[in-house]
C-alpha cells in the first residue's frame, strides 16, 4: 500500500472513530464519513465496500499486532492478553471509540474468533481454550468500562486467578 493510500485509510478511521463518539455504528451513514473523513465517495469505495468492510479493516490492523504479539508471547498466555488489553486502551486508536459504544459487540465477537486458534495453539485443548477465550473477552468488555480502576496487567492478573490457563 502507497503512502497516499495509507493516509487516505487513516483519514477514514480516524473520522470513524470521531463519529463513534457521538453515533451508534449502525447510525453512521457512509456520506457522515466521507463528510468527517474529507474524501470523495469513490475514494472511500476504492478502499472499502461498506461500513461493515471498514469496521473490518480496523479490526484487522488491530489483528495484525495480536499476531505479532503471539509470536513475541509464544506460549505466554498471560503475556498475550495484557498485550491485547494495551491495545484495547489506547484512547488514540479509532477502535478504541468502537469499545465505547454499543457496537462493540462486533469487535470483541471477531477478536474471539481471532484469538481463539491462537489460544488453541498454546492450550491444545480445544475445550479449555474456549473456555480461556471467552472469558477473556468477558475480561476485555469489563475492562473497556474500567480501564481506570485498573492496569492492562492487574485486569490480567485478575482473570488468571479465576481462570487457569
Amino acid at each position: 500500500m502507497d503512502r497516499r493510500q495509507q493516509k487516505t485509510r487513516k483519514a477514514v478511521f480516524d473520522a470513524l472513530g470521531r463519529l463513534l463518539k457521538t453515533k451508534a455504528f449502525y447510525d453512521i451513514t457512509v456520506q457522515d464519513i466521507l463528510d468527517e473523513a474529507n474524501i470523495g465517495r469513490s475514494t472511500y469505495y476504492d478502499h472499502f465496500q461498506s461500513r461493515e468492510d471498514l469496521l473490518k479493516a480496523m479490526c484487522d490492523d488491530l489483528f495484525v499486532h495480536i499476531a505479532e504479539g503471539a509470536q513475541e508471547h509464544e506460549g505466554d498466555i498471560e503475556g498475550l492478553f495484557h498485550h491485547v488489553l494495551e491495545h484495547l486502551g489506547d484512547e488514540e486508536d479509532a477502535l478504541f471509540a468502537v469499545l465505547r459504544t454499543s457496537s462493540r459487540q462486533l469487535l470483541f465477537d471477531r477478536l474471539y474468533e481471532e484469538l481463539l486458534p491462537v489460544i488453541d495453539r498454546m492450550i491444545g485443548d480445544g475445550f479449555r481454550s474456549k473456555v480461556v477465550t471467552a472469558a477473556f473477552i468477558g475480561l476485555a468488555d469489563w475492562w473497556v468500562d474500567n480501564c481506570e480502576s485498573c492496569t492492562a496487567g492487574q485486569a490480567v492478573e485478575r482473570l488468571s486467578a479465576v481462570v487457569q490457563f
